[in-house]
């Protein structure tokens, strides 16, 4: 499939892009399948149909009903859209300061900021402080930076600074970009689950190319949930169509990411970042320093 925004390149649509391409009839790509299958399952055995398909066997069966004999389709099972789907491991992937380094590129967005308008070099941290990696509401950081340079920056200069600051700078390092390269060559399905508002968010997403490495994102804003919450976590499975047995979760946060999965009965993987594990009530089933790694321990355990 061509996009509109692939046309000129030499990369097709990215399976992101395809996965949201039948919203509007109700259906998932996945779902969908040859009508030849009709001809192949009425004249063959339909589990051999299945296995050259790549299929489950069970699934061939929903194309025999509407054009088999009576007696076969008495026995035929109730068969959803989800059965249809291959069962893929599910890998739910964090974004800020997990797939990318936001507070990098927030870092120095401000860092220009502050030469922009002629501040101190010195509140350099207070921002980053006020900040708090990005876990401080928008509008509060907002209302301490208005209030702290209420005579020398314009308003608009600091919600530019919030809005586009970190989304203009973020990059995707080589190491990230190949493990999940690597994860989906192993058959897992990458799917991001971040907090946030949506437009920046997919702003991170779309700037890192990550839209063409991975099968789907939920963002908090436009689910109306938000982690630790289970429900961000389903509707992240549902996005993708995998089920949520089996699947990780690889996050930085401990709160949001971490004991978001040990609800679920999910395994996790903390992304230390270089920082000390400091919850004695709960543990995750593994610490990695970055994303690779942790992507790389979870292809080597067992599924």
């Amino acid at each position: 499939m061509v996009a509109k925004g692939t046309k000129a390149g030499r990369r097709p649509a990215s399976t992101a892009h395809l996965s949201h391409a039948l919203d509007h009839c109700g259906h998932l790509p996945r779902t969908i399948r040859s009508t030849r299958l009709l001809d192949l399952v009425n004249t063959k055995d339909p589990k051999l149909v299945g296995a050259a398909f790549g299929m489950a066997p069970q699934t061939t069966l929903i194309y025999l009903a509407d054009h088999a004999d009576p007696g076969r389709e008495t026995h035929l099972p109730e068969i959803t859209a989800r059965d249809l789907l291959p069962i893929m491991p599910l890998l739910m992937l964090d974004l800020d300061n997990t797939l990318v380094d936001r507070d990098a590129a927030f870092h120095d967005a401000v860092t220009a900021f502050l030469t922009e308008h002629r501040l101190p070099d010195t509140d350099l941290t207070w921002v980053m402080t006020v900040d708090a990696s990005g876990y401080t509401a928008r509008h509060k950081v907002a209302a301490a930076m208005t209030d702290r340079y209420r005579n020398n920056v314009p308003a608009t200069a600091i919600h530019a600074l919030l809005d586009r600051g970190a989304a203009d700078r973020v990059v995707l390092t080589d190491s990230s970009r190949a493990a999940l390269d690597k994860a989906q060559a192993d058959g897992w399905t990458c799917v991001i689950v971040t907090n946030g508002r949506t437009a920046q968010q997919e702003a991170k997403i779309r700037r890192t190319g990550l839209d063409q490495l991975v099968q789907g994102w939920v963002i908090s804003e436009e689910a109306g949930r938000k982690k630790p919450e289970p429900e961000i976590f389903h509707a992240a499975a549902d996005t993708v169509g995998v089920p949520l047995t089996g699947a990780w979760v690889i996050g930085d946060s401990p709160h949001a990411d971490i004991a978001g999965a040990i609800a679920l009965g999910l395994r996790s993987i903390w992304v230390s970042n270089g920082q000390p594990w400091a919850q004695d009530s709960y543990q995750p089933t593994h610490v990695a320093e970055d994303i690779a790694t942790a992507i790389d321990y979870v292809i080597s355990a067992a599924r």
